[in-house]
């Protein structure tokens, strides 16, 4: 299915769902009755699930050829599938801080690495659900989200504090419990996994259960880094680097058990023909694709195209949108959907108590142009255009690299402010804190998130898949378009948002705990 976003059935439900058509940026709700009703036509139970740093063509729904997610193509079977789904950064952080906000990493103050968390001159989703009058919950083994920008506005919060320490298995299990307590009141309840993100050493039954061969001696993450720029070209055919994805993918094989396992539950308490269930993931990770392994260096599609599956009543099965579309859009639709109070209230935000509250129409989706600042609604009229314009990803570190890409139909472009060759990366990680340290007494300058572009790359996704030939020189005129976009987006984020400026926050050096976690996670 392309052109319209949602189904004839899920558009009915939505529609009703939305009440009456109302002006660009609002949902439609006049009065704190109209809400009410709004929010009786949706699904009662919203189920947020995040599989940190699943890529979409690592899933059985969007080609792969291993068995690993019979779960989740499961679902994508009895819902929608968006073929093209973006994750906002191809760093964590970031990407989640965007999903928590509605807004790109820039526009919404979350940029960095470690300080990039949802900003707090924003309603994050869960504090927006929360005034809303649902039952908000948190469960996760990604230690980031203990933050309190990500944990602000959830009732109930279950994070591990360690790297590795809680399996999916628990997370599943905590997740239970949570809906156990809630009851039947109406929920948001998001399960982020960590489970196929670094070091990649899964389960021994899961890895098993994968056709790959194994080593004498596991190939190390740090060592293949190592060798980064001077990587033979067969290094894809070795035994160890075979095993390596096969590792990912049993991690991918296990997290997909327990979203199973999350599914059957909520179908054994009966709440599962009630709820809008919703798949998706925090980035991707390069395998080498480019010649690195990890995440947050660059923004190609290993790294920022995720699965997006939306299950639930009136979504008719089966149906796919080969639309690009933001992870940004969910953000954007779910408060279109339940009327949800705005992200930048219109007075102070004050407490998250006084539940009962509409507050003021929501804007989570309101920015019809061709650069969007904000996520747009997936529902039909109000808020959607028919042409949908460019998606717009971003990778901020300024002590590391800057690139933003910009996808429109088949069509990429990415830009490069500050540049982090394959051969450099190891070096850049190893002297991070120091970079720090340096920019903050003013000996090294800290570079404009906005400044000119050292390179541009264009790619026909169409024709190249693997972005292998870069055809900025032979179609100047899709360059041109999308460098138009960018810079829209660069003005808009600059005159739109200036808690974005107040909020590109001065990066410190981590403790050694944090920094620890961070190389664990393969960002250093």
């Amino acid at each position: 299915m392309t052109g319209a976003l949602l189904p004839a059935a899920m558009i009915t439900l939505l529609v009703a769902a939305c009440g009456p058509a109302g002006p660009p940026g609002q949902a439609g709700v006049d009065d704190a009755g109209a809400a009410d009703e709004a929010t009786r036509s949706a699904p009662r139970h919203v189920l947020l699930v995040i599989i940190d740093s699943l890529r979409a063509d690592h899933v059985g729904a969007y080609g792969y050829e291993r068995p690993i997610t019979p779960q989740l193509d499961s679902l994508a079977a009895e819902g929608l599938r968006f073929d093209r789904a973006y994750a906002a950064s191809s760093a964590r952080g970031q990407s989640l801080s965007a999903l928590w906000t509605g807004r790109l990493p820039s526009a919404g103050g979350a940029v960095g690495l470690r300080e990039a968390t949802p900003h707090e001159s924003l309603l994050s989703l869960p504090r927006r659900f929360l005034r809303a009058g649902r039952r908000t919950g948190l469960i996760s083994n990604v230690p980031e989200l203990r933050e309190r920008a990500f944990t602000r506005g959830f009732d109930d919060v279950e994070v591990d504090s360690t790297p590795g320490r809680w399996t999916g298995g628990l997370v599943t299990a905590k997740a239970l419990e949570i809906l156990d307590a809630a009851g039947d009141d109406p929920s948001f309840l998001v399960v982020d996994y960590a489970d196929a993100s670094e070091p990649h050493l899964p389960l021994q039954d899961y890895r098993a259960g994968i056709d790959a061969p194994v080593p004498e001696q596991l190939l190390s993450l740090p060592h293949l880094r190592g060798l980064a720029g001077q990587l033979p070209a067969d290094v894809r055919e070795w035994v160890g680097f075979r095993d390596l994805v096969a590792r990912y993918d049993a991690e991918i094989a296990y997290v997909d058990a327990c979203l199973g396992a999350l599914v059957a539950g909520l179908a054994q308490r009966e709440r599962l023909d009630d709820t809008l269930l919703i798949v998706t993931s925090s980035h991707g990770i390069e395998l080498l694709e480019h010649g690195y392994v990890g995440s947050a260096w660059t923004l190609y599609e290993e790294s920022i195209r995720v699965p997006l599956v939306l299950r639930g009543p009136g979504i008719d099965a089966g149906n796919v949108v080969s639309d690009p579309v933001s992870l940004l859009d969910v953000t954007a639709t779910l408060a279109e959907l339940y009327a949800l109070p705005a992200a930048t209230p219109s007075r102070a935000a004050g407490s998250d108590a006084g539940r009962s509250g509409t507050g003021p129409p929501h804007d989570g989706s309101g920015d019809t142009g061709v650069a969007p600042v904000h996520g747009r609604s997936l529902l039909p009229g109000t808020t959607s255009p028919p042409d949908r314009g460019a998606v717009i990803s971003e990778l901020v570190i300024p002590e590391l690299c800057i690139l933003r890409a910009a996808m429109r139909a088949e069509t990429k472009l990415i830009e490069v402010i500050r540049d982090a060759p394959v051969a450099h990366r190891v070096e850049l990680a190893a002297g991070y804190d120091e970079l720090i340290a340096a920019m903050l007494d003013g000996s090294v300058p800290r570079p404009d998130p906005f400044g000119q572009p050292v390179r541009r790359e264009l790619y026909d996704l169409a024709a190249d898949p693997t972005e292998s030939a870069d055809r900025s020189t032979s179609l100047r005129d899709r360059v041109a378009a999308l460098t138009a976009v960018l810079a829209d987006y660069a003005e808009r984020v600059r005159a739109q948002a200036p808690q974005a400026r107040s909020a590109a926050r001065r990066a410190e050096p981590p403790d050694p705990a944090t920094a620890e976690q961070l190389r664990q996670l393969g960002y250093l």
